[in-house]
């Protein structure tokens, strides 16, 4: 198939969408088909890392500067490649903007369109949905596309909530990462231990520090249990940087936990695996998620999963016997169950985590995208 992946962000850009845009790309190229990556051209400030070599096709395009206004527009670009690769299937990144625009590009091409939401536009809280048009936009978006690959039963509701009976074939497809990269990435790691941090002493948090992910919520329990911390030699790291980060840092000092609570900066590569690998536990405390790949690598490494109680983390968790989840903004509930869980049968929940694994494999998940679309290549013929 020729395949052109449409999304927002890509490169340099390196959230949870940007990374799984990134694999199934390569993943689908793997397998023969000839894949072009559209995506939105990068900001000034991150021109100079430049763009590297990758195995397919990337073309960048210039977002308009008000995409709730002009998202027509955006349906050019698309046209334009197709014109130049004569694309058999589209594949976009949420509704808004892209996969709206690559429903009215159909409208010129007859190219069909499978959107993928990666949570944003369907979040009850999206900043966005204050726009004018924008609500009408993920509606027509997502009701219009001719079908949808989505990572979660939740995201799923939400769809159904949101176009009502009016909307296509709906494949629930998981994330999924390599575990035999992971396993490997695992094994090289033991040199790589984060300053400060002592293994096997702390609970982690790996994730971008923004208001989203409510780690204001583990800095409060912090407060409650912070003798039984000290006791215990126990910190909590907060792995990762975002613009809250310098609120976060003074909420710290203001409620006095900077002993029992550090923050790293932003990790990867090895350091980030040997943090997964030397924890107690993982916490996530976020507001929304669409499918977070931090419970993935988790859950893959066996280490056990606290996180709060919105639908995703329910759908991964609940369960099944390797974590558990509490009320999201609860801090007495948060800190009770974190107490519980380091102080109970923590080999219980790593086994259980080991047995969930092969579910978030990346085999898997591009089987489920290269279903769907020779599914709507087929609808089409």
């Amino acid at each position: 198939m020729r395949i052109c992946l449409f999304t927002p962000n890509f490169y340099p850009a390196v959230g949870g969408a940007e990374k799984a845009a990134l694999t199934i790309a390569q993943r689908l190229h793997d397998r023969g088909h000839e894949v072009t990556v559209l995506g939105g051209k990068q900001r000034a400030r991150d021109r100079k890392t430049g763009v590297p070599d990758f195995d397919f096709r990337f073309v960048q395009y210039t977002r308009p500067p008000k995409q709730n206004v002009f998202a027509e527009g955006l349906a050019w670009p698309l046209i334009k490649a197709h014109k130049k690769y004569h694309f058999d299937v589209v594949l976009a990144f949420y509704a808004y903007p892209t996969g709206y625009a690559a429903n009215i590009a159909r409208k010129m091409t007859g190219v069909p369109v499978v959107i993928s939401p990666r949570g944003g536009d369907l979040y009850p809280n999206f900043h966005g949905l204050k726009k004018l048009r924008v609500k009408g936009i993920v509606k027509k978006g997502y009701g219009e596309a001719d079908r949808i690959v989505a990572m979660s039963n939740w995201l799923i509701e939400r769809i159904e909530e949101i176009c009502g009976e009016n909307h296509p074939t709906i494949d629930q497809v998981y994330n999924g990462i390599d575990l035999k990269e992971h396993d490997q990435q695992l094994a090289m790691c033991d040199d790589a231990a984060v300053e400060g941090v002592e293994a096997g002493k702390y609970v982690l948090m790996l994730a971008r520090l923004a208001e989203v992910k409510r780690q204001e919520t583990m800095i409060d329990a912090a407060v409650k249990l912070k003798g039984w911390l000290k006791e215990r030699g126990i910190k909590i790291v907060m792995a990762g940087d975002g613009a809250n980060r310098a609120r976060l840092e003074k909420l710290v000092d203001e409620k006095k936990v900077r002993s029992v609570v550090m923050f790293t900066g932003t990790v990867g590569g090895l350091e980030k695996y040997w943090l997964l690998k030397n924890a107690r536990l993982l916490v996530s405390t976020s507001r929304e998620e669409g499918m977070p790949n931090t419970l993935i690598e988790a859950i893959a490494t066996g280490l056990p999963v606290l996180a709060s109680d919105i639908g995703p983390h329910v759908e991964m968790v609940d369960g099944k016997g390797f974590g558990e989840l509490f009320k999201l903004d609860d801090i007495d509930e948060l800190a009770k169950r974190m107490k519980g869980m380091i102080d109970g049968d923590m080999a219980g929940y790593q086994a259980k985590a080991k047995q969930e694994r092969e579910v978030y494999s990346v085999a898997r998940m591009i089987d489920g995208y290269e279903k769907a679309l020779e599914a709507v290549l087929k609808q089409k013929d």
